[in-house]
């Protein structure tokens, strides 16, 4: 997974499981691990979900298929 990649969301915020997001930033741990990612929503809508989500873990992100 690498910034610009089309993600969905799937941790605890339920309300955000359907959208599409866009990684826009990656954060490693101190030993060089990548785990936390930010995130941008695709088709923002403040009145359906959020528009962003921070420091989303590496688990709770599912990558999208590209066709």
């Amino acid at each position: 997974m690498k910034k610009g990649d089309i993600v969905h969301y799937t941790g605890e915020c339920t309300n955000c499981h359907k959208y599409k997001y866009e990684v826009v930033e990656i954060y490693t741990s101190v030993h060089g691990v990548d785990r936390w990612r930010d995130l941008k929503a695709v088709n923002p809508d403040i009145s359906t979900h959020y528009i962003e989500l921070l420091s989303v873990e590496k688990e709770d992100i599912e990558t999208i298929k590209q066709t």
